[in-house]
């Protein structure tokens, strides 16, 4: 039996994280664009990032890194997100399309700081969707 997308958007309660497979299905519902919530979508996006980091849902890490598959699926479906937003910033801003990351050494920056900012990144962009 093939997953289909859902008619309706999903609602943020119907989002599991724990497996290969729920990885993988966050990750096809990012790159086929299935209708979803704005919290849907920030709880997806940060359930990639804790996958790929082998982070657990507090931001902690786990003793145990989850396996190259999961972490593969939610490096995918982070992509497919940013995909997305940058085919947006082009239909809304094709004059103004600026990466502000460009020429940033992310190396040199302490994993805590990136962090940091990736949660407050996160929550920007919670307060855009829900605004817009």
């Amino acid at each position: 039996m093939e997953d289909t997308a859902p008619a309706q958007p999903v609602q943020a309660e119907h989002i599991p994280a724990s497996t290969t497979r729920d990885v993988r299905l966050i990750e096809r519902a990012m790159r086929e664009r299935w209708p979803m919530t704005a919290e849907v979508r920030k709880r997806s996006i940060r359930t990639a990032l804790c996958i790929l980091y082998g982070l657990d849902d507090k931001g902690k890490p786990r003793t145990k890194m989850p396996p190259d598959r999961a972490r593969l699926s939610a490096f995918r479906a982070l992509l497919a997100a940013d995909n997305l937003n940058l085919a947006a910033e082009k239909e809304v801003l094709p004059q103004q399309h600026v990466h502000l990351h460009q020429g940033i050494d992310f190396d040199s920056i302490p994993m805590d700081d990136l962090k940091q900012m990736e949660a407050q990144l996160l929550a920007l962009a919670g307060k855009h969707a829900t605004e817009g």
